[in-house]
């Protein structure tokens, strides 16, 4: 009986005002300055559009743009709370340093039993984490949802029309692409529809010829330049300092899972998983260097990729091509000027669409691996004369991938190629004769043959691998692969 009364007076209203669901968004907007989320917004289409990509996945994209609003209004909380983790941070750090310096602690404690030490000194939970930041799913997906129309509806840029006209063209679109993909989980192969933020081909056009000075990308996919935190019971610390980092990669069959939850409930105890956790810590403190005579080698050899007639080089050295390489097929050049579609033969304009889709195709692959070469070459010249750690995480199957996915000492030649361990060690007694051997083997000519005639091949050609050391692309001999001249150096 008390709610019959309201219900009454709803049915006699004639309108109803419910709170609106993009609530959060406006009370974002009242902790941090609508001229700062604009800055920020900026940079991450910076972002996105310094990678020479024309398609980039939307999830992505929302998680970047969204990611450092997030982290301000994280750091406005903590400083309203008092928290200074500037201070804090360094003082355990500076306790902490001491395994990397002093053998002996090293000797006796794991990266985990030391920041435990250390943290406890200061008072500190070696887990200790501000949660703030954890946002709920949909609340980042609102957030995500109304930033992203914003860009598609305000970023436009001058162009001309097909009727070369001035007109100011959408920077932004969205578009549903179909990718063939393999399945970890399901057999063979499927299709799925992904949506993908588009880039207007005339304003990539228009960056790559004006190129930016500055590539931008997310500082939680770059390696440290200090030692990580470490990873601590139940998966929570590390890597690093001021952010939360999840310890296991959720599955995209399964986004609606939490997988790390999932571990948590699965632990009968909270030291049960410490040798996994000992495992990643040791590999992610581990000190590593720039190759720099390698960087400099594979500049020159990316500096050719504009050149098509350097293509059986680069494509023994694995560089790609330049996009701009590829010539697409255009109607008025395949069947002349005046020719119009409908006067074209059936079979001919099948060969031409045929070309046409294959040539795109090509320059559409060319780009992506061209862009893909020049991440990591520009981070290796930015780390060039640093030490850099390399965190990492698990997926599902207990799989450690470093958490940097552009530059790192896993991959392809061209990753291993450009690093280096920070501490040398002395070759040893026999350390120099499994090197030449080594470098034998990387020919792959010898693969039958004894080591005692693989080790007499390598000091018959002892001179010529010096050669390719001082003179790597001009010298007598030129090397097959990076690898190869990776030890030659």
């Amino acid at each position: 009986m008390e709610k019959f009364p309201a219900h009454i007076g709803t049915e006699k209203a004639s309108w109803l005002y419910v709170e609106n669901y993009t609530g959060g968004t406006k009370k974002v907007r009242g902790v941090v300055p609508v001229e700062e989320i604009a800055e920020m917004m900026m940079e991450s289409i910076k972002a996105v559009c310094s990678q020479g990509q024309n398609l980039v996945p939307i999830t992505a994209f929302q998680y970047d743009l969204v990611a450092p609003i997030l982290r301000s209004v994280h750091r406005k909380f903590v400083k309203k709370l008092g928290i200074d983790e500037t201070r804090m941070w360094s003082d355990i750090f500076a306790d902490y340093v001491a395994l990397f310096d002093n053998d002996e602690v090293a000797r006796l404690h794991t990266h985990r039993e030391w920041w435990v030490k250390c943290c406890r000194r200061t008072g500190i939970h070696p887990s200790y984490q501000i949660y703030f930041e954890d946002i709920h799913t949909e609340a980042r997906n609102q957030m995500a949802t109304f930033l992203t129309q914003v860009i598609i509806e305000a970023c436009k840029f001058p162009a001309v029309d097909r009727k070369a006209s001035a007109v100011m063209a959408d920077a932004f679109s969205l578009r549903n692409v179909a990718i063939e993909e393999e399945s970890r989980v399901f057999e063979g192969g499927r299709v799925t529809l992904s949506k993908m933020l588009a880039i207007n081909s005339k304003l990539l056009s228009l960056l790559d010829e004006h190129p930016f000075d500055f590539i931008v990308f997310p500082t939680h996919q770059l390696p440290m330049t200090v030692p990580p935190r470490p990873w601590c019971d139940g998966g929570l610390g590390g890597p690093e300092y001021t952010r939360r980092t999840q310890i296991l990669r959720n599955l995209s069959e399964y986004k609606q899972v939490d997988i790390n939850a999932q571990m948590q409930r699965r632990l009968k105890s909270s030291v049960q998983a410490r040798p996994v956790l000992d495992a990643l810590n040791q590999l992610g403190s581990t000190p590593w260097r720039i190759n720099e005579p390698m960087l400099d080698v594979l500049c020159k050899v990316f500096e050719m990729s504009s050149d098509p007639s350097k293509v059986e080089l680069l494509d023994t050295l694995a560089v790609p091509l330049r996009s701009d390489t590829v010539d697409v097929p255009d109607f008025k050049e395949f069947f002349g000027e005046n020719v119009r579609m409908e006067d074209v033969d059936k079979a001919e304009y099948v060969e031409y669409s045929k070309k046409k889709a294959e040539a795109v195709k090509r320059r559409n692959e060319l780009n992506s691996l061209w862009c893909w070469m020049k991440y990591r070459i520009v981070l290796a010249r930015h780390f060039r004369g640093q030490t850099l750690f390399f965190p990492h995480n698990m997926d599902f199957r207990g799989r450690v991938y470093p958490v940097s996915p552009y530059l790192s000492h896993m991959g392809d030649d061209v990753n291993r190629c450009i690093l280096k361990f920070a501490k040398g060690r002395p070759l040893g007694e026999r350390g120099f004769l499994w090197l030449k051997l080594h470098c034998i083997n990387l020919t792959g000519k010898m693969k039958r043959n004894s080591i005692e005639d693989r080790l007499k091949a390598a000091e018959e050609q002892l001179d010529d691998i010096l050669d390719s050391a001082n003179h790597p692309l001009d010298g007598t001999v030129l090397n097959i692969m990076k690898a190869l001249l990776t030890v030659c150096f």
